[in-house]
């Protein structure tokens, strides 16, 4: 699955987040980097997970398995680094939606995304007026 994400205003991401809602609050605890692979505990409302993806966007499937919310809890404290974000979804023209994620966690930050399934041609999406700049090449806005 293609993404592409983009940078948002602060006051614009709360109209949406007031109009729209909250579906979910996240948090993501990171062990220490591989080169190969992200690994990390993905504590979600209802439900934790172990995942494993790829370093590099495209170049393998994730895997996530369901944990016990304790034993992901408890894996927190070995993890390198934590994000916590709050997600709401955004309808677009034409039926697609986009992710809206209000970072809380370690700073303020909200990024949309863009999600395009295998087949779909990312490179011919036309960004609406009101997203902010792209960021998708960016790799500080990476995992």
């Amino acid at each position: 699955m293609t993404q592409r994400r983009f940078l948002i205003a602060s006051s614009l991401a709360r109209l949406i987040r007031k109009e729209g809602g909250v579906a979910g609050r996240i948090v993501e605890a990171y062990f220490p980097a591989r080169p190969d692979w992200d690994h990390f505990v993905s504590l979600e409302p209802g439900h934790a997970y172990l995942v494993l993806a790829p370093a590099r966007e495209g170049a393998g499937e994730v895997e996530q398995t369901e944990v016990p919310r304790a034993q992901a809890e408890a894996l927190l404290a070995v993890c390198a680094g934590k994000v916590g974000f709050e997600c709401t979804l955004v309808p677009l023209r034409d039926g697609q939606q986009a992710l809206l994620q209000r970072f809380v966690a370690p700073g303020p930050l909200d990024l949309l995304s863009v999600a395009f399934a295998a087949g779909e041609d990312a490179d011919g999406f036309v960004a609406p007026a009101w997203f902010g700049p792209e960021v998708t090449q960016n790799p500080a806005y990476h995992r």
